[in-house]
């Protein structure tokens, strides 16, 4: 409504510049700002709780802010950013070992370029791998971030090509974890990755194939692997069928 009135008010003088005030709106709105604020409650029992790390009862109480600013380049290319706070309303204050968890983060920093029949990703960004779509409570070979690259290709039938570094693991999410073991979020030796994935979605039917690799010197430790095994060869497969809006039924697999 302002760029209208001064448009209005100075249209003579605007034409004389040669400026537009179409791109005048346009580059007005070049950052955008969206975002959630996510309340999140949940009470675990442990039936093995006698050691120090596994209580007996352990309730989460917690509140968590995600920031998604985007940058236009130009028609096709974009910068996005995802940053995100905790904070614990049980303890009123972070989470984490320092309790520093409530500061605000840069979880994902990228440029993405979109064109008419692929998209390229470069940066530090999403890693979801495609089951993670259909599967709840999501991705069961990897939910986070990377830092690389991705393309993807084609509409119903898309291809996932993926390089680059990973950090993250989240290890303390096996279920293979010991009672009173503390594992490692994350390798000290960054791993290497790279992907590559099909994925069909369309009407009803989902379906897809993926390969991972993660290669660290902290695999053999952290994933009880063979002595002196560094790779993890992941493949996976999932399957699911919409009935309708409300109602998905699908499944996944995956072996290392």
């Amino acid at each position: 409504a302002l760029v209208d009135r001064l448009a209005a008010e100075f249209a003579d003088e605007l034409n004389n510049l040669g400026v537009r005030v179409s791109n005048l709106e346009r580059n007005a709105d070049m950052v955008k700002w969206t975002g959630e604020l996510r309340y999140r409650y949940w009470s675990r029992r442990n039936e093995d709780g006698n050691s120090v790390n596994h209580k007996v009862k352990v309730n989460t109480d917690r509140l968590e802010l995600r920031l998604f600013p985007t940058a236009e380049v130009n028609d096709h290319w974009h910068v996005k950013a995802r940053l995100d706070a905790t904070t614990s309303l049980r303890d009123d204050r972070g989470t984490g070992t320092n309790h520093d968890k409530d500061k605000v983060t840069l979880k994902r920093a990228y440029a993405q370029g979109a064109y008419t029949n692929f998209q390229v990703k470069l940066g530090k960004m999403d890693l979801l791998t495609p089951e993670g779509n259909y599967q709840a409570p999501g991705a069961i070979v990897y939910d986070g971030n990377f830092s690389g690259a991705q393309v993807s290709f084609g509409k119903d039938l898309k291809g996932i090509l993926q390089a680059g570094r990973v950090r993250d693991h989240a290890a303390t999410n096996r279920l293979d974890t010991a009672p009173g073991t503390t594992l490692n979020t994350d390798f000290d030796d960054t791993a290497n990755f790279y992907g590559i994935a099909a994925q069909y979605d369309k009407n009803s039917l989902a379906a897809g194939l993926g390969y991972y690799r993660f290669n660290s010197d902290d695999a053999t430790a952290d994933f009880n692997l063979r002595a002196g095994q560094k790779t993890m060869s992941i493949w996976s497969g999932n399957l699911g069928y919409r009935f309708d809006k409300n109602l998905v039924l699908s499944g996944a697999y995956a072996r290392n």
